[in-house]
């Protein structure tokens, strides 16, 4: 080595000691502004990322760059897991960087989980990204409105969109973990839903301390709880079961209890078979033991929404009171609404004037997420769960439409549209979000029109001519259902879905009035979906026109009666029978087709409510005939599978 080259490494040696210096000198006052700028909690009990934080700013560099370069290389390789440790390496050596949490569980959330390739892999990754942002980026940068728009992003497009090819799996884990914690809230009223969310509201917490899920349950809180001497004794007996507080009550509870929120979701009742199963459900559901039982069952569900998703019921139940909507916290779109609502808080939506142009932008989102998870729940709200025995983290679960989020939606649309009107100094009609809210309103106007709910869909057609200026054409009519007839006629090139989900629509809902004995309803509905159908086959094409009102109806009639859960209803067997019976022969003829099959479960159904299937669902007059049509029908269409297809019939009483 040459004395030239020694002393030009002498040189750069000390020029990168000044730089580390120097950048050290630097690191102080940048991280003590950003503490300033997002009110940054630093972690007393993590000594780890005291260490970390520590280290001089000039030497974190070299580390960080170092580890991104080996990710990249692991990402390459396959090594998934050793990447993740290095990126929350990174992460934790700048904690006070929110745009650094969210780069990398954004690759966490939307890359990684698609590079691999079963539900319970992608579920993983979702997870842990939700994680890294929920639970130690949010904490570190409590300010950091970023944060709250990533994870509320996350949820809504992530889980509760559709975007990745196996979202229905997402759906269903997050469902699982929510019914499994909250159960399913009540099919009734909002003032219901949110009725049933108070106890867990207001049971106590202690909020001086961060939620974390080293401890599920908060000693401080639990002693109080134990102060009643009714839970305590529950405890005392649960203890004996050796049934711990906290997740082991949880899974108990769920596998026998009775109460409807729980055993509603059951295919079959639960059947306890040793012993000790036998005295964990007598336990689990002692009447005796009922007010202690509720009152531990709602501290629990606070405490592992307060440590687990460190979530506040206090706000989740605020959220539903002030916008009075009844959100299911199984749907991601209610999660998605929780985050987006609570990082606007933390600013103040009318206290935007001082705050940088990307912190204005971040509350506009989080505002957009609002908007747009509650217009996705009025059309995919209403959740109807049940176990799966095939395969317990994956229940089956389906959405249907839930008006009940109707007003909710139009008053926060109204809400941020007066905000931004003001803001620019423009007319109501002119804002920002006026054109999302007019078409919001003009779809839910058909839907009302369609579920007979006439004078809801007239107050929101009328406050759509009047203040957002509609007129000519459809608008001219003063009747919100001759609009929706103007929309489908002038339009049906554009509308054969339109004109399909208003005609099953207005069936199911006269089929559900026969169930309660409202002949009324049945037909004012039947005749509105007659209407429908005879203006769109009148306009569209033979190969587009719908079939006769009775084979539509008969399929939603089969469905009603089989599965009413699949729609979103709880109909009773009797009312399932009495629907039948009400029904047209038409769609008797098509609905016996499936109810009296010979791998029908109908019977079975009936016997084990003591109910005579013969005469709950009688065999409708021509059925005989009717049966050999459709059965020619598919020899024609398939003669290689007549065999297989064609319909078999138990002789009633079998």
């Amino acid at each position: 080595m040459t004395e030239r080259t020694i002393k030009s490494q002498a040189i750069w040696l000390a020029a990168g000691a000044v730089l580390l210096t120097l950048a050290g000198l630097v690191s102080a006052p940048l991280t003590v502004a950003c503490k300033k700028d997002y009110r940054i909690t630093v972690d007393q009990d993590n000594p780890e990322m005291g260490l970390l934080t520590a280290i001089p700013g000039g030497l974190r560099v070299p580390v960080i760059v170092w580890n991104q370069i080996q990710i990249d290389e692991r990402k390459n390789a396959g090594k998934q897991y050793d990447a993740v440790q290095r990126a929350e390496l990174i992460c934790r050596l700048m904690p006070y960087f929110p745009s650094i949490w969210t780069f990398y569980a954004n690759d966490m959330i939307w890359n990684r989980s698609v590079q691999t390739r079963t539900p319970d892999e992608r579920w993983m990754w979702i997870a842990n990204g939700i994680r890294l942002l929920r639970d130690e980026a949010m904490p570190r940068n409590p300010r950091a409105v970023l944060l709250f728009k990533e994870l509320s992003w996350a949820y809504c497009q992530k889980i509760g969109g559709s975007s990745d090819d196996m979202h229905y799996f997402y759906k269903q884990r997050l469902a699982k973990e929510m019914q499994d914690l909250l159960g399913s809230p009540p099919s009734g009223s909002t003032a219901d839903v949110i009725a049933a969310f108070g106890p867990v509201a207001q049971a106590q917490i202690d909020r001086n301390l961060p939620g974390s899920d080293r401890q599920i349950i908060q000693e401080k809180p639990l002693k109080e709880l134990l102060k009643d001497p009714a839970a305590a004794q529950y405890v005392s007996l649960l203890a004996g079961q050796n049934i711990a507080l906290g997740r082991p009550f949880l899974n108990a509870y769920n596998r026998f209890t009775l109460d409807e929120p729980v055993a509603a979701t059951r295919y079959l009742p639960a059947e306890p078979k040793t012993d000790r199963d036998k005295k964990l459900s007598e336990l689990v559901n002692s009447p005796e033991h009922a007010r202690a039982r509720a009152k531990i069952l709602a501290f629990l569900r606070a405490q592992m929404l307060w440590n687990v998703y460190k979530m506040d019921p206090a706000v989740m139940f605020d959220l539903m009171k002030k916008h009075n909507a009844p959100f299911d916290w199984r749907n991601a779109f209610s999660h998605g609404f929780y985050w987006a609502y609570l990082g606007n808080q933390i600013i103040g939506e009318s206290n935007i004037a001082g705050l940088s142009d990307s912190m204005q932008m971040n509350l506009l989102n989080n505002e957009r997420h609002q908007l747009s998870s509650i217009r996705e729940l009025t059309w995919e709200g209403r959740m109807t769960y049940r176990e799966n025995p095939r395969s317990a983290n994956y229940p089956d679960i389906w959405f249907n439409v839930d008006v009940r989020y109707v007003q909710p939606a139009h008053d926060l649309h109204v809400y941020f549209n007066t905000l931004q009107a003001r803001a620019t100094k423009v007319q109501l009609d002119q804002a920002q979000i006026a054109d999302g809210h007019a078409n919001y309103l003009t779809t839910a106007v058909e839907l009302l029109v369609a579920l007979n709910k006439a004078p809801e869909a007239q107050k929101y057609y009328d406050y759509l001519r009047e203040t957002y200026k509609r007129a000519g054409g459809c608008w001219d009519e003063k009747d919100a259902r001759d609009f929706v007839i103007y929309r489908l006629v002038n339009n049906f090139e554009m509308y054969d879905s339109f004109a399909k989900m208003e005609i099953e629509a207005s069936l199911m809902t006269a089929l559900v009035a026969l169930a309660r004995g409202d002949s009324q309803s049945y037909g004012s509905m039947y005749y509105f979906a007659q209407r429908v159908q005879q203006t769109w086959n009148k306009k569209s094409a033979d190969r587009m026109k719908f079939p006769p009102l009775e084979l539509i109806g008969g399929a939603m009639l089969t469905g009603l009666v089989m599965q009413p859960y699949v729609f979103g209803y709880e109909i009773s067997l009797p009312n399932r029978s009495a629907m039948y019976r009400s029904a047209p022969l038409g769609m008797q003829l098509r609905a016996y087709l499936e109810i009296g099959h010979a791998r029908s479960p109908m019977p079975r159904l009936c016997k084990a409510e003591g109910i005579d299937f013969a005469k709950a669902f009688p065999v409708p007059e021509g059925f005989g005939e009717y049966q050999e049509k459709m059965n020619r029908l598919i020899q024609q269409q398939k003669p290689a599978d007549k065999d297989a297809r064609q319909y078999e019939f138990k002789k009633p009483g079998d």
